[in-house]
């Protein structure tokens, strides 16, 4: 999936927290991200700022259903439940 993914949009897998990968290529200024539910297939377009694409990792708040997205610095939390 990851390299179909790579060959359509020439991004790369960012980051992955159980069944969720965060994916895009981060050295386009105005590149979105996707985070893709594997399970599901189903994915969302993200709008990430710039200042929190450096090291940017991804945690799954399984309990509430929500994706943590953070460079240690700053956090968004993004709902994940319509995935």
């Amino acid at each position: 999936a990851a390299y179909l993914l790579h060959a359509l949009t020439g991004g790369d897998v960012i980051d992955v927290s159980g069944d969720y990968v965060l994916f895009g290529n981060l050295e386009e200024k105005k590149q979105a991200v996707y985070l893709i539910q594997l399970t599901n297939h189903t994915w969302k377009k993200m709008n990430i700022p710039r200042k929190l694409r450096n090291d940017m990792e991804i945690h799954l708040v399984k309990t509430q259903k929500k994706i943590l997205i953070t460079n240690k610095k700053r956090a968004y939390l993004v709902d994940v439940s319509a995935l």
